[in-house]
């Protein structure tokens, strides 16, 4: 996926005006030349931006989310969860080993899921000869982001598809008995882009399961942001306790 990502970049950046970009995701010339040029170029930079965004999904491997992706696609060890709640505190345990539910909902806890979560287990990124190991990523769904990514998604997939279907029956000439592209869904200069800020929202959590071969990087547990992963380093032993009144 990541050779595809790069090979469909690299062929978008061989005209330097961008000229085939806005040729995909544009109407045909004699309609968004006579427009407003700004309103052209700030279409073109959202359309961009969810182009790469899209591209970054599908390649991300720091937070595997092809991979829980491709789990959720076929209904293969896959939980949806609204009971999950992850949190840091620098709040101190009672003497029993217990926290204060005052403490858990004051300003010294930060929540990390607080969301519903899609949690997979799948394998790590890697080719399977090389053992990869297992590992669990539990990805936060904001209803309201998602609902966003999937409007702005489609509305780029329909420019692609006009695009491409005008390029279609454009070199069909005679042979076309009726049939045109179907609409562009037209130009967005004011559009939302991506949410890729690095401390935003945490898109999830990852811990590890199983080791990989001994070839490939260790994988720590740790949070995935937008824009970044943060590792987690556990020191001194486990404890288990429980939220009481208090």
């Amino acid at each position: 996926m990541r050779d595809v990502n790069r090979m469909l970049w690299d062929a978008l950046k061989i005209e330097a005006t961008g000229q085939r970009l806005a040729d995909l995701l544009l109407p045909a010339p004699e309609i968004y030349l006579r427009r407003d040029k700004d309103d052209v170029v700030s279409t073109l930079d959202v359309f961009e931006s969810w182009l790469h965004y899209a591209s970054l999904l599908l390649s991300r491997s720091d937070f595997y989310l092809h991979g829980v992706y491709n789990k959720t696609k076929h209904g293969l060890a896959v939980a949806a969860r609204d009971d999950m709640r992850l949190a840091i505190t620098t709040a101190a345990p009672t003497p029993e080993g217990s926290i204060r539910l005052s403490d858990i909902n004051g300003p010294k806890t930060t929540d990390v899921i607080r969301a519903p979560v899609i949690e997979a287990l799948h394998r790590s990124p890697g080719r399977r000869k090389d053992n990869p190991g297992l590992e669990v990523s539990q990805v936060q769904i904001d209803i309201d982001e998602v609902l966003q990514e999937c409007e702005m998604v489609a509305w780029v997939h329909g420019a692609l598809f006009h695009g491409l279907a005008r390029e279609h029956f454009e070199s069909r000439g005679d042979q076309v008995d009726g049939l045109t592209a179907p609409p562009h869904p037209g130009l967005y200069p004011d559009g939302p882009t991506p949410r890729t800020d690095d401390f935003g929202l945490p898109t999830g959590f990852r811990d590890r399961i199983t080791l990989g071969g001994q070839s490939l990087p260790e994988r720590k547990t740790g949070i995935a942001f937008p824009g970044r992963f943060v590792g987690l380093n556990q020191h001194g032993p486990m404890q288990t306790g429980q939220v009481v009144d208090g």
